[in-house]
């Protein structure tokens, strides 16, 4: 048999790349004398000016500045009276004596307003008797990324204009620690034991930002009387704050934030408010007291002297007040509660203002009452048990329908010109007190049982 070998022709494929290689590569000895560096140096990519003090420093040209040391003061640290900055602290501090005035500031921006933004990296402010960072230019922007100012006589930052500021820090000066008038864009920053609040902001979004053990608000948000958008929170906490530790006074949003151990409420808002996924725990004072047309889902209010407070118009949905040390719910005109749980609370489960609605709650081993009804109140397919006192309380012209209460003083007891229908009662000490209540039959069944009437309530 004969056989064809592709040997030769591999072999000969080889040596003329092996050629061809050698060609292409050129010498493999480098030339005569040192290597030449080919990156280039960061003054080659941005030039970049020194500063190096005593202070006061004035930079009143744009361009990128960097410390070589730490700036030591007696008046103001640094002034920037040009826009288009960059400085960059390089590790460094700006450092006052504590005393003198109120203008005695650590960084001053007094620059002419255009469109370009001051940026300030990576360093420290602090022991100015005046602020740490200051601006009243209104129209500023100013980025502020790993920036801390500490243990200044005044706000830590006031900021007329806008601020993007990450992963910065305002500890232990004497007034509030963030102090923005435009739109803060905040993100993983803090504020602890400030003198006053920890916050004070009116638009934009914060987002991971905890302020704690400040001597008033966690977070501020101010303007009651102004026309301004409101500010996002996302993944917030207040911790240990005073007073409250979250108040807005204009619609705001809240999501995923936590409110714990403050001296007064978690969440003291006003009208117009959305609140989802978060939680007011043992706060001393206070609980969610949420303002007019606001709407909280997800939410849980739990070891705090109150619940939930709602305004009128309020939407509740999903939301839980466990072991608060008084009410677990407490509404005014025209709230609407679905699917929420009271349990454990000291005083009564729900207080439900006139017209009010109740749908697919739960109100359960409350000291009070499980749900107490104002006129015109209407609850659909909830659930009282164990509750000291009596499980449904109805007013005048309420509507009790489809309601299950079990274990508690009395069940139901009705209002005058009210309507209790389809609900069952068992185990109460009195399961239905409905004398001047228009309601569906009575029915005590024994064992398997059947009945035409569609409204009959049913006691066993």
């Amino acid at each position: 048999m004969n056989q064809t070998y592709a040997y030769p022709t591999i072999f000969l494929s080889l040596i003329v790349a092996l050629v061809i290689s050698s060609v292409n590569a050129g010498p493999l000895n480098p030339p005569a004398g040192p290597v030449a560096p080919t990156q280039k140096t960061l003054n080659e990519v941005e030039a970049r000016t020194p500063l190096a003090g005593p202070g006061p420093v004035v930079i009143s040209e744009s361009g990128s500045y960097y410390l070589t040391e730490n700036i030591t003061t007696l008046t103001d640290g640094i002034v920037i009276t040009a826009s288009g900055i960059t400085l960059d602290l390089n590790g460094f501090s700006v450092i006052g004596d504590g005393v003198g005035s109120t203008g005695d500031n650590g960084i001053q921006i007094s620059n002419a307003l255009d469109a370009r933004p001051t940026k300030i990296i990576n360093g420290s402010v602090t022991g100015f008797f005046g602020s740490g960072i200051i601006s009243f230019v209104s129209g500023i922007r100013l980025v502020l990324d790993e920036i801390h100012i500490l243990e200044n006589g005044s706000s830590g930052l006031h900021l007329e204009g806008d601020l993007i500021a990450t992963r910065c820090s305002s500890i232990g000066n004497g007034s509030t620690g963030f102090v923005v008038r435009g739109d803060a864009i905040l993100t993983d920053c803090i504020a602890v034991a400030n003198t006053v609040d920890g916050f004070d902001c009116r638009s934009g979004a914060l987002t991971a930002c905890s302020a704690r053990n400040n001597g008033g608000d966690g977070f501020h948000i101010p303007g009651v009387f102004e026309l301004i958008a409101g500010i996002a929170l996302r993944d917030c906490i207040a911790s240990e704050n005073i007073d409250e530790g979250f108040s807005s006074l204009i619609p705001s949003s809240f999501v995923g934030c936590g409110a714990h151990g403050n001296g007064n409420g978690g969440f003291a808002l006003g009208a117009g408010q959305v609140l989802e996924n978060c939680v007011a725990e043992e706060n001393t004072g206070g609980w969610f007291n949420v303002g007019a047309g606001s709407s909280m889902s997800r939410c849980t209010s739990r070891l705090n002297l109150y619940g939930v407070n709602t305004s009128t118009g309020a939407t509740i949905e999903n939301c839980s007040a466990l072991s608060n040390d008084q009410y677990g719910f407490d509404s005014n005109t025209a709230a609407a509660f679905r699917n929420c749980v009271a349990h454990s609370n000291g005083d009564r489960g729900f207080t439900l203002g006139a017209g009010s609605t109740a749908s697919g709650c739960s109100s359960t081993s409350n000291t009070g009452n499980g749900f107490t009804l104002s006129s015109d109140t209407r609850i659909f397919n909830c659930t009282a048990d164990g509750n000291t006192l009596t499980g449904i309380v109805g007013s005048s012209d309420t509507t009790i329908d489809s309601c299950t209460v079990t274990d508690n003083q009395t069940g139901i007891i009705g209002g005058v010109g009210g309507l209790v229908i389809r609900c069952s009662a068992a185990a109460n000490t009195t399961n239905y007190s409905l004398a001047s209540t228009r309601h569906g039959t009575i029915i005590i069944p024994a064992g398997a049982f059947t009945t035409s009437n569609a409204f009959a309530n049913i006691e066993y």
